[in-house]
């Protein structure tokens, strides 16, 4: 009885729960893989040593959040796609982001090939061969995201989450061969970029439905002003995200570095745990939108996960700084005062992140531009007050709870709905009323052969014809 309740309580709310269900545990696997990683890179290196990985970690993530902004025009625009049984188009949008990520991929690798001399300099390192490897790692991935934006936008959650382990396995094999031989930071990097590489045939076989699929002209759907608007969306909180480490590499000696690269590490579990979430909420979000149809509860799901996941990490760590900091590092990194700021300050970042996301998803994009100024505040704070990474991450820590406040205003109307409750009618009719008039909408909308409900006789069955309609 209960799970017959459970599976009807899924099936009402869009497979949202059953579908979050399987990214959860394939996003908890694929970090767990990722992450087991990570701890081991750290104990291999010392924090010296890895305080460059983390400066190029960073490095890599400001890159990947512009290209990656292809991976989320993806999943807009299949979701549209998808909900117009247009899978002609979808084949045409599957050719090109190939050709384009490969060539953004490339682009990269070389940028990075060009200024391999003076990065060294800034990271402090002896050797341009770990920029290089760094440079192969963005090419792959930024193919293997496209592929992975693809099987979200299809909604084949089962063959994304199964990637995502995929690639973080091979990342842990590899990584961890590469070490053994000794080759630190370098063999990291290429640990990183066999994984991304490998990983690829294995999510090309669930799109291969595409090619036998006859590509079709996609037409003009505002592609390129989306691209624009998004791009500026995706700098914005991949500054906000890595820029500390960069600045801090820069303006504290290489073993407070590291130290700072250790809690980021930690502290930034939150905000990838968050996606799994946010990876079912954008598509759905998307298709909901494109029909006409109210998004707005799959916002709450997803705040309401994110902001569970992260205040409860959050008082982990403050509440066991010491059993944290050595389990998952050795003695030698002093990080126990520093773990608890820095995963509050990502909490709500992660939490400001899927109201951006969310705006993405609705092609609503002048609202979240109000992040721009935290960003610039983050990047002024850190450079103007150094006396320790302590101040640092507490004034870290303001400025993100500012700029979760300010989207919040800016979203207030989503926000708000979270907390009413519809008053004056008897739950249950309300409830199957909207149900039935949705599902009567949603038939009708795309043709399809199912029962129709006439809604006239409905209203009059429950004697509630005077309730408002549901988008009001």
């Amino acid at each position: 009885m209960v799970l017959e309740h459970f599976r009807r309580k899924m099936k009402a709310n869009h497979g949202l729960l059953e579908n979050t269900m399987i990214i959860a545990v394939t996003s908890v696997l694929a970090n767990m893989f990722n992450y087991i990683f990570y701890f081991y890179t750290a104990r291999k290196l010392g924090p010296e040593q890895y305080s460059v990985f983390g400066a190029l970690l960073s490095i890599y993530f400001i890159f990947f959040f512009l290209t990656n902004i292809m991976n989320y025009i993806v999943i807009q625009y299949v979701s549209y796609f998808r909900a117009k049984t247009q899978f002609d188009k979808i084949r045409r949008m599957f050719d090109l982001t190939t050709k384009s990520m490969t060539i953004v991929g490339f682009s990269i690798f070389l940028a990075l090939v060009i200024l391999s001399a003076p990065i060294r300099h800034f990271i402090k390192h002896d050797s341009i061969v770990p920029i290089v490897f760094l440079g192969l790692f963005i090419w792959a991935y930024v193919i293997l995201a496209t592929f992975f934006g693809m099987l979200n936008g299809n909604q084949k959650f089962r063959f994304l989450g199964a990637g995502r382990v995929t690639d973080g396995f091979f990342t842990l094999v590899f990584g961890a061969v590469f070490l053994s031989l000794g080759m630190g930071v370098s063999g990291a990097l290429l640990g990183l970029f066999f994984a991304a590489l490998l990983t690829i045939p294995f999510v090309i076989v669930p799109l291969k439905f595409l090619f036998s699929i006859q590509p079709a002209r996609i037409g003009d759907v505002g592609i390129l002003p989306y691209i624009l608007k998004s791009i500026g969306l995706s700098l914005i909180i991949g500054i906000m995200l890595n820029i500390d480490v960069i600045m801090v590499k820069i303006f504290f000696t290489s073993l407070d570095a590291g130290y700072f690269a250790a809690a980021s590490l930690m502290g930034k579990i939150i905000f990838f745990v968050s996606t799994g979430m946010l990876s079912v909420m954008f598509p759905k979000a998307a298709e909901l939108h494109s029909n006409g149809e109210d998004s707005s509860p799959l916002l709450k799901d997803a705040l309401t996960y994110t902001a569970t996941i992260g205040f409860s990490i959050t008082l982990l760590y403050l509440v066991f700084p010491n059993f944290f900091a050595h389990i998952l590092f050795s003695a030698d990194y002093k990080i126990a005062n520093l773990i608890g700021l820095y995963a509050l300050s990502t909490t709500f970042l992660a939490l400001t992140n899927v109201f951006v996301m969310y705006n993405m998803a609705i092609k609503r994009f002048s609202t979240a531009f109000t992040l721009l100024p935290f960003a610039v505040l983050e990047i002024v704070v850190i450079s103007v007050f150094r006396s320790s990474l302590f101040v640092v991450l507490s004034l870290m820590c303001l400025t993100m709870f500012l700029a979760f406040v300010s989207i919040v205003y800016f979203n207030q109307e989503e926000f708000l709905k979270m907390f009413r409750k519809t008053t004056g009618y008897r739950k249950y009719p309300v409830s199957a009323y909207l149900r039935l008039k949705t599902e009567s909408d949603s038939n009708n909308n795309r043709h399809t052969s199912s029962r129709k409900i006439k809604m006239e006789e409905l209203d009059e069955f429950l004697d509630l014809s005077d309730i408002p309609d549901k988008k009001e």
